[in-house]
């Protein structure tokens, strides 16, 4: 059973946002904590309290061997889910903290769509002019290397 957090919207009730959350926990911020007390390593797990000054709440991380990040990935583990997450977020002060799946929340670009914004607001050719050149470049660029290499052969 999945918990969903709504609010009134314009048309009605909808998710709320992440952006609209009371609080946002980081895996990042932890990450750098760690990394400045030291001993930090992949295959490390451990519990960390997360919360406000009122309330606290423990949280297991873990860290996963990755490429990109030098000493290793941090996950959270959804204290509903046990799911890794990198952010653990608390629609409300008194609620504890879950991932965005098990509270149902929504970032705001999912109701983004291509009708509304810029797109609405500059007229048709504008944007059918730019895509024209742009392609009547790669198409001269691709006559260009199909010429040189034309040249070349034997």
């Amino acid at each position: 059973m999945r918990l969903e957090v709504s609010c009134n919207g314009r048309w009605g009730r909808r998710r709320v946002r992440v952006s609209e959350c009371a609080f946002a926990w980081t895996a990042e911020r932890v990450y750098d904590a760690l990394l400045e007390q030291g001993g930090y390593e992949p295959g490390k797990a451990g519990y960390v309290e997360v919360g406000t000054r009122r309330q606290r709440w423990v949280v297991l991380y873990e860290v996963r061997p990755n490429a990109i990040w030098r000493a290793g990935r941090l996950f959270f583990q959804c204290p509903r889910c046990c799911a890794r997450c990198t952010r653990l977020y608390a629609p409300l002060r008194a609620l504890q903290p879950r991932c965005r799946r098990c509270w149902g929340l929504t970032y705001e670009c999912q109701q983004w769509n291509y009708k509304g914004g810029l797109w609405k607001r500059l007229p048709a050719y504008v944007t059918t002019s730019i895509d024209r050149a742009k392609r009547q470049d790669a198409a001269f660029a691709r006559q260009q290397a199909r010429r040189i290499r034309r040249a070349n052969t034997p």
